[in-house]
């Protein structure tokens, strides 16, 4: 999915539905989508699983969590951004930036400047 080519109403519902066809619980759809959509904060549980952190993923799961990690493999390759997830790097990098709104804006400002 590319945030760019869909309006942003559009692209919520997209995630939205891709966490649920994965089996998200709805308890993490909000901090997910902040994350994805700006670069926010999120739990050390869901950081762990987006720095690509197994044993801690694992170690900060709840009972409800612990056995969907799988899940959370499946909507990141299938619907997450490339870049947002996948090493601490990547995790630190895309907060950095603001997540799609942040890069999104940054494009368009650079856009912008080289269009003067």
């Amino acid at each position: 999915m590319n945030a760019t080519m869909v309006s942003l109403d559009d692209y919520r519902a997209q995630l939205v539905q891709q966490m649920q066809a994965c089996g998200l619980p709805r308890t993490v759809w909000e901090s997910l989508m902040e994350y994805i959509l700006q670069g926010h904060p999120v739990g050390e549980f869901l950081g762990a699983v987006l720095s690509n952190d197994l044993m801690k993923a694992a170690q900060k799961a709840d009972a409800l969590n612990l056995p969907r990690l799988p899940d959370y493999v499946s909507f990141l390759i299938g619907a997450a951004p490339v870049g947002s997830f996948g090493s601490p790097a990547a995790f630190a990098e895309w907060r950095r930036t603001g997540g799609v709104i942040g890069r999104q804006q940054a494009r368009e400002a650079n856009n912008s400047r080289s269009g003067e």
